[in-house]
């Protein structure tokens, strides 16, 4: 199974544009792979290069019929505070709930400053027991809209002030 047997054809193709890095780092490279899950789902990994080569981060993600959930975000510290999250928020929450998807969950230890960042930004327990958002979410749209008015960093939002975000610290 793929994301276009799982989605439609073409899914792959615009999930491989919405995740190309080349506006925030020109240059930059995406490898994607995906693998069929034995557990009914499309696991997606992406790893990014910079143009010399330098590995960027890489994102895990679990596809199911209607929940993404992100099993891992990681992006190396020259190119953290860069504007990779706010590429991937602006380019992937609006086209998920395209494709059917109501959830995005994401793992993170209980008590750590991850979990207290996400939950800042609109995570907390789903129905199922997973910890995510439904989808269309809020709260990355507040976001977005935040950074497109080029407010000053002392006019953040009380949310937006979490603690840095180490998802399995």
């Amino acid at each position: 199974m793929s994301l276009d047997d799982l989605y439609g054809p073409g899914t792959a193709a615009e999930f491989s544009a919405r995740v190309d890095l080349t506006a925030v780092f020109p240059g930059s490279k995406a490898a994607i792979t995906e693998q069929d899950s034995l557990h009914g789902f499309v696991a997606v990994e992406v790893v990014w290069t910079d143009a010399r080569g330098e590995r960027i981060g890489n994102y895990k993600l679990e596809y199911h019929r209607e929940v993404v959930a992100c099993s891992w975000l990681g992006i190396e510290p020259a190119y953290r505070r860069r504007g990779l999250n706010t590429h991937l928020i602006r380019s992937l929450e609006p086209w998920w709930p395209t494709l059917g998807l109501k959830a995005h969950t994401m793992l993170a230890r209980q008590g750590t400053a991850g979990e207290q960042a996400l939950r800042a930004v609109g995570y907390t327990e789903l129905p199922d027991g997973s910890f995510g958002t439904p989808l269309p979410a809020p709260r990355p749209r507040e976001f977005l809209d935040w950074v497109a008015a080029g407010a000053l960093p002392a006019d953040e939002p009380a949310w937006r002030r979490a603690p840095e975000p180490d998802m399995f610290e």
